[in-house]
């Protein structure tokens, strides 16, 4: 019997990354028992919930103190093995009999783990591109280091795409088969979620476009707050609700709607919980995802196992995770933004036909094919 551990770090606030985390884990919950012990380490009891009783749980809070550690850690780079000294969860993990951990949230345990290890790197956007705010004031070279030491360190790495799988390669000399190409698929729980009218609870209208992204500059805000001035200048009614958390680039972003006189058009609703977000997918016109940045994202497959039509952009490896389910855009042109979101709200026919692509496309790929093929990767190491 092989035991697996999985190491759970992120938290609900983690966005793509936690969501990747609830993936990894029902995928582990398919494995047969007859064949696979499975060990979850965690520092948030907010994981038990998502946790069968398949899974023995390892709890470590993560004191104040371990925190303020971390972060020095992270910035100095002092030891690999310094943690050790301070990171209870490290201990466990070592001291455990699991003969492969996980690593989903791209963690910097796992190079401090002297267990053989799969871990994630989800992007390396910091090379490709570098002159985005959030890889500035040493962000980029903390980054570097980080995943330097994950391809170096662990016996697996985990990408999204084959263009993710290219970019390890490349940018850190590792041998190919050390590297497994694990698509995303979308949450489990949200054709699960429990459908409510979120029009009414938000004060919604009647018609809107769907941005679901934190507030980073590289999730190209400007330039679909810039399609929806030019949709409005010719009068087509539009609206425009967006969700994440309250920080990063949100000030610049509530300052760009100012600017252009888009106050009552664009609806801001910060976190909102998991079923609040089936609904909102559900209820929109359409879901916008123009990111400048992947490989590949979370959002898009969202979109389209709930029937939302999508508009997505073109970069990258976006192209090929949604195929002809979608309305492609160069997400650096606000014009040819406007232009798909005019079709959206005048052809219904469209419409119809991306919804109806969209539910196909995840037909063919989802959670148990996500499990599947990373029962398949377990194997290799």
């Amino acid at each position: 019997m092989k035991h697996i551990g999985v190491y759970l770090a992120s938290d609900q606030h983690g966005g793509g990354t936690y969501q990747y985390n609830l993936s990894i884990i029902n995928a582990l919950k398919y494995l047969d028992t007859d064949e696979y012990k499975l060990t979850a380490f965690i520092h948030n009891k907010s994981w038990n919930k998502h946790l069968s009783d398949k899974f023995t749980i390892v709890f470590k809070e993560k004191t104040f103190v371990l925190r303020v550690l971390k972060k020095i850690y992270r910035i100095s780079q002092i030891s690999r093995r310094f943690p050790l000294f301070f990171n209870p969860i490290i201990n466990e993990i070592n001291n455990s009999d699991c003969d492969i951990i996980i690593f989903p949230s791209q963690d910097e345990e796992s190079y401090q783990s002297s267990k053989k290890s799969l871990s994630t790197i989800h992007d390396l956007m910091h090379r490709y591109e570098s002159h985005f705010e959030e890889y500035q004031n040493g962000e980029y070279d903390l980054r570097e280091k980080h995943f330097s030491l994950i391809s170096k360190n662990t016996n697996g790495v985990l990408v999204d795409s084959i263009v993710g799988k290219q970019h390890v390669i490349e940018s850190y000399n590792i041998n190919e088969e050390k590297v497994f190409v694990l698509p995303f698929v979308p949450p489990f729980y949200l054709l699960e979620s429990n459908p409510l009218d979120v029009k009414l609870k938000y004060s919604l209208p009647s018609k809107y476009f769907f941005y679901p992204a934190q507030f980073w500059e590289h999730k190209n805000h400007n330039n679909l707050l810039l399609a929806l001035k030019s949709l409005k200048d010719r009068s087509i009614e539009c609206n425009l609700v967006l969700v994440g958390a309250k920080k990063n680039n949100y000030n610049s972003v509530i300052k760009k709607i100012e600017e252009l006189g888009l106050s009552d058009n664009v609806y801001i609703l910060g976190y909102v919980s998991n079923d609040d977000m089936a609904s909102l997918y559900m209820s929109a016109l359409a879901t916008t995802f123009v990111s400048l940045i992947g490989p590949t994202n979370i959002p898009p497959l969202e979109a389209m196992v709930l029937g939302s039509p999508l508009i997505c952009s073109n970069v990258y490896a976006m192209p090929e995770q949604v195929g002809d389910a979608a309305l492609l855009v160069d997400p650096k042109n606000p014009i040819d933004i406007a232009k798909k979101m005019e079709m959206i709200i005048y052809d219904n026919e469209l419409v119809k036909n991306l919804i109806q692509k969209g539910k196909e496309k995840m037909k063919k790929y989802g959670q148990k094919e996500f499990s599947t093929l990373l029962e398949s990767h377990i194997k290799c190491l």
